[in-house]
C-alpha cells in the first residue's frame, strides 16, 4: 500500500443533475402515488412483523429484519459545522498529547481543503489532522498501512447493523472479537462527536477484515459507521445520476464516505477518519406526524418494479437524504434540507450498490444499481 500522509479534498461523492429536479411537492402530483397510505410510526412499528411476513409477487425479505425506530420524522434544516478548527489546541491534546507534540511537524494553516491545521510526525507516522467543518483524519503511527483496504482485498464483510455472529479475529499482538472491535470503534466515534459538536448521532455498520500487506497472519480491523439524527439514519450510499429506470432522481441527494474507525492491535483503535463532519440544527421546517407505512413502500416497490426480475430485501431503514442543488461538497456553513425516505437494500457491495428508495412524503420511487 501507498503510504500518504496528505489531506485529501473532503468531497462529497455527489454528481448533480444537469436539469433541475422535480420537488417532492410537484412529485406528488403523479397519479402513481396519488393515494399512498400513511401512517404514525407508531402504527408503522407495531405492525412491523405483520407486514414482512405477507406475501408479493416479485419482493422477497430476508428473515427477522429490524430497523431502529427513529425519535420523530421530520424536515429539518442541518448546517454544517464552521469553526471547529477554533478548537484546535483543545482537540489537539486529546490526541496528541504535549508529551509526544513535536511542534516542527505542526501546521497552523497547511492551505488545505477544509481548511484547518496538520500534524504530521515522519518519524512516527502519527498524523492529527482537522477541518473547520467536523473533518478529522488521524492514525496513531503509520501501521494502517500495513494492511491491504481496497475493495478487492477485503478478506470479508460483516454487517453489524443486524444479527452476526461475534467472531475471534487474529491481530498483530493477540485476537479481539466482532463485538469488542465495536465497542472500541464506538468510544472514539462518541469521542469525537462530542469534541466537534456534532448534533448527529453514529451507530456501526459494518466491519471488514483486512489482510497484511506481507501475508502476514494479523488481520486489521476496520469498522464503518452510519450516520444518524434522532434515531434515523443519513443516507451515505452512492449513487448515479440516474436511477435504472433510466429517468432522474425524484431527489437529488448529496452522499459521502461513512466515518472509519480502524484496529491493528489489542492496545486500542490505530485510525479514525470522519469525511462527513458535523452538523448541528438550524431549523425544523415541518414535522410528519405521518409517513408513508412500511405496507404502502412495498406495494409501490411491487408496483414499479412488476417488470423486474425478484427482488430480496437484505436491509431496511428509515433515512434522511441531504438536499441542497447548489453544493458539491459539505464546506464549513453549508446548509442542507433532510429529505426521508424508505431505503430497501438489495446488494451492499461496495462499488455494486442496489437498493430502491420510497419518498416518505409523496412515495416517489428510486431504484439505484451502482453497477
Amino acid at each position: 500500500m501507498t503510504k500518504s500522509i496528505r489531506l485529501l479534498p473532503v468531497l462529497l461523492v455527489t454528481v448533480l443533475l444537469a436539469a433541475a429536479c422535480q420537488s417532492p411537492q410537484d412529485s406528488a402530483k403523479n397519479d402513481s402515488w396519488d393515494t399512498v397510505q400513511k401512517e404514525s410510526i407508531d402504527t408503522i412499528w407495531s405492525t412491523w412483523d405483520e407486514t414482512l411476513k405477507e406475501s408479493h409477487n416479485n419482493i422477497y425479505f430476508e428473515k427477522d429484519l429490524q430497523c431502529e425506530k427513529p425519535q420523530e420524522v421530520a424536515v429539518y434544516q442541518l448546517e454544517q459545522a464552521d469553526d471547529v478548527d477554533k478548537k484546535a489546541e483543545q482537540i489537539r491534546r486529546e490526541y496528541v498529547p504535549d508529551k509526544e507534540f513535536d511542534k516542527k511537524y505542526y501546521k497552523e494553516n497547511p492551505n488545505t481543503v477544509p481548511p484547518g491545521p496538520e500534524y504530521v510526525n515522519e518519524k512516527t507516522g502519527q498524523t492529527w489532522i482537522i477541518g473547520n467543518n467536523g473533518f478529522i483524519n488521524y492514525s496513531r503511527s503509520s501501521d494502517d498501512t500495513n494492511y491491504l483496504d481496497s475493495a478487492e482485498d477485503v478478506e470479508k464483510t460483516i454487517f453489524v447493523n443486524r444479527p452476526y455472529k461475534d467472531e475471534e479475529i487474529t491481530l498483530k499482538d493477540g485476537t479481539i472479537t466482532l463485538s469488542q472491535a465495536v465497542e472500541k470503534a464506538q468510544k472514539e466515534e462518541d469521542k469525537w462527536k462530542k469534541l466537534s459538536g456534532d448534533e448527529c448521532s453514529t451507530r456501526p455498520k459494518k466491519i471488514e477484515i483486512l489482510p497484511a500487506a506481507d501475508g502476514g497472519e494479523g488481520k486489521a480491523v476496520k469498522i464503518s459507521f452510519e450516520k444518524t439524527y434522532k434515531g434515523a439514519g443519513i443516507l451515505t450510499e452512492q449513487k448515479t445520476t440516474e436511477t435504472s429506470q433510466d429517468k432522474p432522481l425524484a431527489v437529488d441527494y448529496l452522499s459521502f464516505f461513512d466515518d472509519t474507525v480502524t484496529i491493528t492491535s489489542v492496545h486500542g483503535i490505530e485510525r479514525i477518519v470522519s469525511n462527513a463532519g458535523a452538523v448541528h440544527q438550524k431549523t425544523v421546517e415541518r414535522k410528519l406526524d405521518q409517513i408513508v407505512s412500511l405496507k404502502s413502500a412495498i406495494q409501490i416497490m411491487e408496483k414499479e418494479l412488476a417488470a423486474y426480475h425478484d427482488f430480496k430485501v437484505s436491509h431496511i431503514e428509515l433515512c434522511y437524504r441531504y438536499v441542497n442543488e447548489k453544493i458539491e461538497r459539505n464546506d464549513a456553513g453549508n446548509i442542507y434540507t433532510t429529505s426521508p425516505c424508505w431505503v430497501f437494500y438489495i446488494n451492499e457491495e461496495q462499488y455494486k450498490e442496489e437498493f430502491i428508495l420510497v419518498d416518505c412524503e409523496t412515495g416517489k420511487m428510486d431504484y439505484i444499481k451502482n453497477y
